[in-house]
């Protein structure tokens, strides 16, 4: 094909390294066989405790999270509406991995990259939001965006719009066997639409930087884990038989668009494929633990909601299990009213309060004086002792399904990371112990000597949540033997792309891969 880049990376969201290797091992990955067997690669060490919304801007950026701010993706907490909001264009951190390339005078293309908006300046282009997990549109919905303007129109009428209509897939809930049939189909259609359009512009040559993203590991991992996973409480063997596995057949489709991407550069191009984090099964407490923040105040949980939304929740909660299964299609078009309104509120008069980060991880914000609108909590002595206790009561809670601690771990943020921006980010970050594999997605009942016995209903219809390491695969000059890394840390991919197009990149936290940028020195020229 010729050098039509001098360095390729192609993102696949959210997929996971273990079942990569469980396929690969099964015959079924042919491509993901090749990487191993001839790459440089390693598991990706993500922030702890953001990793699932913080992992992309953490590898564009090459710093750490307290200093691009980003833990949820686009979303934030605002400490002066007490509100989560979403971050604008203008509000997030400049200067991406592609901005840095593109300053320099390099050509670059970037298409569906998580968690970020279209760059208003580019030499070369930016798709943005044509089928991504999470577009940045209002309301979880997104339009083709694209710079230059008019590319979005030749995108359209050669590939066509997001199988999903720009929808985030939350939006689908899929849980009868038409809804994942069909949703599995767009999965799969998705991933044959956007290896075409990779490869379309792949083609047009002449790029320094070429990135491309995938997120459909994500979005099927999400929906589908319960049929994917035998020993999952929820799984569907009627389904799973009529449909088989949905993320192996997803997957089989992510590894042959990465090998028709890989089939159009030549050897002298080094080529990346970044899987940013993984995938398991569901188990949190997020929304629990803010009901449990106010019990350890010695207050009562009540409801953010209104009177329409406790109603609908109380009579959902009053149904029989059984039926409630029944009706969980249903349940997916109350979505937002079911789950989203489930923190406790009251935030300016409390101590301290839940925000939202993942499913995984929960944070922690503290009512700190001077620095939230209304802050009762006095920064040093004051702050320090709330967090403390806080820690040790919530070490103390225990699933009363297992009887095993319901917390992993608890880390003060400003402990574990540094920057301008630290605080945007959540004070506590709460990890929920998710080593009860068999059980995980029944957390109904926890209890602690300090806040007694308390339910939780979950109402999430995903049953996948993710997992915080990644994996790696780096493919080019030099590289004739494949070559285990162990760790490596998310902030050191920006560094050593720039090191490999001889750009330097000052303020960066991580370090160039050396293993990859002295084997691609053999590149000629």
């Amino acid at each position: 094909m010729g050098n039509l880049a001098r360095v390729v990376v192609v993102g696949l969201d959210s997929a996971d390294k273990d079942l990569i290797d469980r396929w690969v091992a099964e015959g079924a990955l042919p491509n993901f066989a090749r990487l191993r067997d001839r790459s440089v690669q390693g598991d990706i060490e993500n922030p702890l405790g953001m990793e699932a919304g913080s992992c992309w801007p953490t590898f564009y950026y090459g710093v750490s999270p307290a200093k691009h701010g980003q833990y949820d993706g686009t979303r934030y907490y605002d400490a002066k509406s007490y509100r989560d909001s979403k971050y604008t264009a203008e509000m997030l951190a400049p200067n991406p991995i592609w901005q840095v390339v593109s300053d320099a005078g390099q050509r670059v293309a970037v298409i569906d990259a998580p968690y970020r908006y279209t760059a208003e300046r580019i030499n070369g282009i930016d798709v943005h939001d044509w089928g991504p997990h999470a577009p940045t549109g209002k309301d979880s919905f997104a339009r083709l965006h694209t710079n230059p303007d008019e590319l979005a129109g030749e995108i359209e009428a050669r590939f066509g719009s997001d199988p999903l209509g720009g929808a985030m897939c939350d939006k689908f809930g899929p849980r009868t066997l038409k809804e994942q049939r069909e949703f599995l189909e767009n999965m799969l259609d998705r991933t044959r639409r956007k290896a075409d359009m990779s490869i379309h512009f792949l083609k047009q040559g002449n790029w320094d930087l070429y990135l491309t993203c995938f997120s459909e590991c994500h979005c099927i991992g999400h929906h589908a884990w319960h049929i994917h996973d035998v020993a999952h409480p929820d799984h569907d063997s009627d389904i799973r038989a009529k449909i088989g596995d949905p993320l192996k057949a997803v997957y089989v489709a992510i590894d042959e668009a990465v090998g028709r991407v890989l089939e159009c550069v030549d050897e002298t191009t080094p080529v990346i494929v970044y899987c940013s984090h993984g995938i398991g099964p569901r188990y949190s407490g997020t929304r629990l633990l803010d009901k449990v923040l106010v019990k350890l105040e010695g207050g009562t949980p009540r409801e953010r909601s209104d009177p329409l939304t406790r109603t609908l929740r109380a009579a959902w909660r009053s149904l029989p299990v059984g039926l409630r299964n029944t009706l969980k299609p249903g349940q997916a078009k109350l979505y937002k009213r079911l789950y989203h309104g489930g923190f406790a509120g009251n935030r300016a008069s409390r101590k301290c309060f839940e925000v939202l980060v993942n499913d995984g991880t929960a944070g922690i914000r503290v009512n700190l004086a001077g620095r939230e609108a209304s802050g009762i909590v006095q920064p040093g002595t004051e702050c320090d002792a709330l967090c403390e206790s806080l820690t040790k009561s919530l070490s103390k809670i225990v699933d009363l399904e297992t009887g095993r601690p319901l917390i992993k771990e608890v880390h003060r943020t400003n402990e574990i990371h540094e920057g301008a921006r630290i605080d945007d980010l959540p004070d506590l970050l709460v990890s929920w112990n998710r080593s009860d594999r068999n059980r995980l997605g029944r957390l109904s009942r926890i209890s602690s000597p300090e806040i007694g016995d308390m339910e939780h209903e979950n109402l999430s219809f995903r049953t996948g949540d993710h997992l915080p390491v990644g994996r790696f695969y780096a493919v080019g000059p030099g590289i004739t033997a494949p070559v285990d890394l162990g760790k490596v840390s998310v902030m050191d991919f920006a560094p050593t792309i720039t090191t490999l197009l001889g750009i330097a990149h000052p303020g960066s936290d991580g370090r160039p891969i050396t293993a990859v940028t002295d084997a691609a020195r053999a590149r000629p020229d």
